[in-house]
């Protein structure tokens, strides 16, 4: 009995809240489509400004449509449509594009057609291929020209921030109720099924202890996968950081995604100077090493492994260091998905050269 009362509770709290958001979301509809009007008529008034004021010939009134960009303060009215019926003609102008419907619900007559006939301003809504539409007309004069200038906006653009809160609006209740239907429902059953022998008592019992030391033995295995990936990160963090070599890895276009602390320091430069950059643009290398390089990554994309390159390395202190550059493909079930970098400096060259200067 007492299900029964809390259901009728839930329906009428139901109908209740649906009620009120009804009123809710017609006063916010009205107000919204009052501010997008009100929006309407001053774009219209600065549209038909400019074009008495600038279009004294109404030759000119081709290009000063394409030139014309629509848009204003508020977003949606970037959505807007512009036309210009021709009052002396009984039509559209084949300048404009108005939108699909409106020539032909305008040739049959009716309220707009007189509206915009007669040169007169104001607003309405016309529905156009099934589709709700805002039109705000106002007379305008463009040379010899009589006109009225028309601008259309959809409904829907206008009325989307007002669906967007009533949907949010509705969404919790909704939940709300799904999880008390439910909850309901499971008590429900749980009241009517019959009640457990001990035997199978004594089975869910056993069943619920069979998968729970399932699962603490899935935990324990997840701790011991997570503590071996620790170790391996960081012995992959030392085999990296600690040699004696700069290590980076290149796309397949020659662009560096990473680049080692050792690589830094020999280049002497920091991790956002290079992470980003292509390999053949760096300053740094002499532009005959670059060629050799440019020629490397041809011949890796060939799939064959090129020779080391030598070169010299440019200094931030404008000193040169002899430098030695290996390029090795890195790839995944045979296909090549980028480069690995070695750059190493020659310690005996740069002995010599100490050597060699006076």
């Amino acid at each position: 009995m007492k299900y029964r009362i809390w259901i009728t509770l839930a329906f009428f709290c139901l109908v209740g809240y649906g009620a009120i958001f009804f009123v809710q979301y017609q006063t916010a509809r009205e107000q919204t489509l009052a501010e997008i009007r009100q929006r309407q008529l001053w774009l219209a008034r600065q549209s038909a400004r400019f074009f008495e004021r600038d279009l004294a010939d109404g030759a000119l009134l081709t290009e000063a449509l394409r030139s014309l960009q629509i848009g204003g303060a508020d977003g949606r009215l970037g959505a807007s449509r512009l036309v210009l019926f021709d009052r002396q003609g009984g039509q559209f102008l084949s300048t404009s594009a108005p939108p699909p419907g409106l020539a032909a619900q305008v040739a049959a007559g009716g309220d707009l057609q007189r509206r915009l006939q007669r040169g007169s301003h104001g607003h309405l809504e016309v529905t156009l291929a099934d589709e709700l539409w805002l039109v705000t007309y106002l007379p305008l004069r463009a040379g010899d020209m009589f006109l009225t200038l028309v601008l259309l906006l959809p409904a829907d653009t206008a009325l989307l921030p007002v669906k967007s809160l009533a949907a949010s609006q509705w969404s919790l209740p909704l939940l709300l109720l799904g999880m008390a239907a439910t909850l309901g429902t499971w008590r429900l059953r749980r009241a009517v099924a019959p009640p457990e022998t001990e035997a199978e008592a004594t089975d869910a019992s056993a069943r619920f202890a069979e998968q729970l030391r399932a699962a603490q033995a899935q935990c324990q295995v997840l701790v011991q996968e997570n503590a071996l990936l620790g170790v391996a990160r960081r012995e992959y963090q030392l085999l990296v950081e600690g040699a004696g070599y700069g290590l980076a890895r290149l796309n397949s276009n020659g662009l560096i995604m990473f680049c080692s602390k050792p690589l830094l320091q020999l280049l002497g430069c920091e991790r956002k100077d290079i992470v980003g950059r292509n390999l053949l643009d760096l300053d740094l290398l002499p532009p005959a090493t670059r060629q050799q390089l440019q020629q490397a990554v041809g011949r890796l994309r060939q799939g064959e492994v090129p020779p080391p390159v030598s070169g010299e390395l440019s200094g931030r202190d404008g000193c040169s260091r002899p430098i030695e550059l290996r390029l090795s493909p890195l790839g995944v079930a045979g296909e090549m998905t980028g480069i690995l970098l070695q750059l190493q400096e020659i310690p005996c060259a740069r002995g010599h050269l100490r050597v060699s200067v006076p």
